[in-house]
């Protein structure tokens, strides 16, 4: 469970956490790691597909508009089926047999970074799993459960000259977001599952009571949660640790102050610095509160159409989102009053 004091602190990690994607040696070297050759074949045979299928009208025309994104979905394919590993259990370092967590884990010396303590059912020897939050590590290591997938993954788009961002959701998953300047908002990218543009998948398919979804770039940080619920009033309620107005302040703090050097050598661009002017702040937040489109919960990327589709028991109708917005655009007018 988190506190307060975790949430507002886990914000500013996250802030610090996205900083190691900008580095130019990290990118280059990860560069030489991606078979830009075979995902740039796999994308272009995709495109004509799905531009053949318009012409027989087995698809609508405004699919096209994806194809830019489709690069990613193939890299998601690549970076799930033959770079990154998923970890449950590990194999005995000594004998090779299967080895078992136990539930112990400890804290490495220098980086903070869990070690997560496994023991062989064969021989009963201890074997270490460290959950490297280190983009140069995990490029080594290419294993990890979903903070590593999604914290790898999201800088390899950053390294291809993508806007992206890791996302972090505080009922334990994580996964990444893209930037498409040419539908222009961020679409959701979920390596591990090989979903994109499924923002609804956790809730309606998992069954997640989602309370808070936050991301981060080197530009800013963001509570995106309202992308990933149709369920607005519960979603609400279950957001208690930590108040509206203390989590926005907190939001426009970091992306304020935090990290300003590495900003201004970034050359911020006119979207970010207009972020920062007062005025604009609602805009911001109400940016926010993209509505997840019900029609196109099913995305031309991939997805299971069966558990995404609209669900008239459940009634994917989003009755509460005046009730949202007006509370966000008073809870933003009471923190720009406040900063004022």
């Amino acid at each position: 469970m988190f506190s307060q004091n975790e949430i507002v602190a886990n914000l500013y990690a996250l802030a610090s956490k996205v900083l190691q994607y900008e580095d130019k040696s990290l990118q280059e070297r990860a560069k030489k790691l991606i078979p830009l050759e075979r995902i740039t074949i796999q994308t272009e045979r995709a495109q004509r597909e799905i531009q053949a299928e318009i012409k027989k009208k087995q698809t609508a025309e405004e699919s096209e508009t994806h194809v830019a994104e489709l690069f990613i979905f193939h890299l998601m394919k690549w970076f799930k089926e033959e770079f990154f590993t998923w970890v449950d259990n590990l194999d005995c370092e000594k004998c090779g047999g299967p080895a078992v967590s136990r539930g112990q884990t400890l804290l490495h010396a220098v980086s903070q970074e869990r070690i997560e303590i496994f023991y062989c059912i064969v021989c009963c020897v201890e074997t270490r799993f460290q959950r490297y939050n280190s983009i140069s590590d995990l490029l080594e290591s290419r294993r990890g459960r979903c903070g590593e997938w999604a914290n790898c993954f999201t800088f390899l788009c950053r390294a291809l000259g993508y806007q992206a961002r890791y996302i972090h959701d505080l009922t334990d998953h994580a996964w990444t977001e893209i930037y498409s300047p040419t539908q222009n908002r961020w679409i959701h990218c979920d390596p591990c599952e090989v979903q994109m543009d499924s923002p609804l998948l956790y809730e309606k398919g998992w069954g997640k009571k989602l309370t808070y979804v936050l991301a981060a770039s080197w530009e800013e940080v963001q509570d995106v949660t309202w992308r990933y619920t149709g369920d607005f009033a519960s979603t609400l309620q279950r957001r208690n640790l930590v108040s509206e107005v203390e989590l926005m302040r907190t939001i426009l703090n970091i992306n304020k102050t935090s990290n300003e050097g590495v900003r201004i050598a970034g050359d911020l661009t006119g979207r970010v610095k207009s972020f920062q002017r007062q005025g604009e702040r609602v805009v911001q937040v109400l940016d926010l509160l993209r509505l997840p489109n019900l029609e196109g919960c099913f995305s031309i990327y991939g997805g299971d159409r069966r558990v995404l589709s609209p669900d008239s028991d459940n009634g994917w109708v989003y009755r509460d989102e005046g009730r949202v917005i007006r509370l966000v655009i008073q809870i933003s007018a009471r923190v720009i009053a406040s900063s004022t």
